[in-house]
């Protein structure tokens, strides 16, 4: 779900792979294995060859509802900005 509204609020395809779920020491044990080979590749091809070199992603297209959806978010969101910067200064104490 996440992916799928990541998409939309960006309105572009989003890939996730299969191990999109590890992360904190995983990750820090894949840089650091990186840095033992780093004179010899870069950090894309690194992982792309030696991390994750089965292409499992799945890639998910923006629905144009979830995108409309968000732009109209948005749009009333900035509109409301300038109600609480009214709020702020009403309640900010004048000398």
């Amino acid at each position: 779900m996440a992916q799928r509204l990541l998409a939309g609020a960006l309105d572009v395809p989003v890939a996730v792979g299969s191990l999109a779920g590890e992360g904190g020491a995983w990750g820090i044990a894949v840089l650091a294995s990186y840095l033992a080979h780093a004179e010899r590749s870069e950090l894309g091809r690194y992982l792309d060859e030696c991390v994750f070199p089965e292409n499992d992603a799945v890639v998910i297209a923006p629905d144009e509802r979830d995108a409309a959806g968000f732009a109209s978010y948005l749009e009333r969101y900035q509109a409301g900005l300038a109600i609480e910067a009214a709020a702020v200064a009403a309640m900010t104490p004048r000398p």
